[in-house]
C-alpha cells in the first residue's frame, strides 16, 4: 500500500496496492474514512485498472482523479491519466505532459490553475510544471416564447485537467540525483517533493521550496 491522497469532500482515501482482489499488478482503491474509522477497500475497476500497474493516485478538490498507468493506449512507459468519477470517463492528458518515457506522480492546484508531476524523460526523474488549457461553462436555457416556460435547460462543462501546456522543467532540477513526487500547496506557494539530493537525512527524503508558482 503507497502513495495515498485523502478526498476532504468526499472523506475518502485513495492509495495504491497489490493486494488481493485487484485487477493485476498494483491498482488504484480507495476506502472511506471517518474520524478514526475505515471501511473496507474498494477497488476502482477497469474504468481506471488494467491487467498492469496504475498507480500516484491525485484526487482534486472538485472529485477529478490523476493517476499514472503503463497498462492503457498512451505515448509508452507510464502516462498521466484523468479520471471523471461522475460521467465515468477516463482520458489521457496527452502531450506535453505525457512522452514516449515514464511520466507520472502529477498534481494539481486548482486555485493556481498549475500542475506538477515527475518525468524521466531526460534520463533521470525530474520535476515539470503545465499549465491547464481553460476549460468551458456554458448554460443553454430554452423558454416556450408564448407561454414562458421553460422546455430546455442544460449545464455543459469541459472542465480543466485533460488538456495541458507549457510543460517546462524547474529549476531545481539535477542530473546528479532524482526528484519526484511533487505536491502543491493549498495557497500555490510552496512544492513538496521527494528526493536523494545531497544534505538529507539518508535515501530519499522529502523536501520542500517555495516560490515556485
Amino acid at each position: 500500500v503507497s502513495q495515498s491522497r485523502y478526498y476532504k469532500a468526499g472523506k475518502t482515501l485513495y492509495f495504491s496496492s497489490d493486494m488481493p482482489g485487484g485487477m493485476g499488478g498494483e491498482d488504484i482503491w480507495k476506502v472511506s474514512v471517518d474520524g478514526d474509522s475505515y471501511g473496507i477497500p474498494e477497488n476502482l475497476g477497469n474504468e481506471v485498472n488494467s491487467v498492469d500497474n496504475e498507480s500516484f493516485p491525485f484526487i482534486t478538490d472538485d472529485n477529478l482523479l490523476f493517476f499514472s498507468s503503463n497498462g492503457r493506449q498512451g505515448f509508452g512507459g507510464y502516462d498521466v491519466f484523468i479520471y471523471n468519477p461522475t460521467i465515468k470517463e477516463t482520458k489521457n492528458v496527452g502531450s506535453p505532459v505525457n512522452t514516449e518515457k515514464d511520466d507520472f506522480s502529477f498534481s494539481y492546484n486548482k486555485e493556481k490553475k498549475v500542475g506538477f508531476f515527475s518525468s524521466n524523460r531526460e534520463g533521470n526523474d525530474d520535476i515539470y510544471q503545465a499549465d491547464p488549457i481553460c476549460g468551458v461553462d456554458a448554460l443553454v436555457v430554452v423558454i416556450d416564447a408564448e407561454t414562458g416556460k421553460l422546455l430546455l435547460f442544460v449545464h455543459l462543462s469541459k472542465g480543466a485537467g485533460d488538456k495541458w501546456t507549457n510543460s517546462k522543467a524547474l529549476p531545481i532540477n539535477s542530473k546528479e540525483y532524482s526528484m519526484r513526487n511533487p505536491s502543491i500547496s493549498k495557497d500555490g506557494k510552496t512544492l513538496y517533493f521527494s528526493s536523494d539530493m545531497p544534505g538529507g537525512m539518508g535515501g530519499e527524503d522529502i523536501w520542500k521550496v517555495s516560490g515556485i508558482s
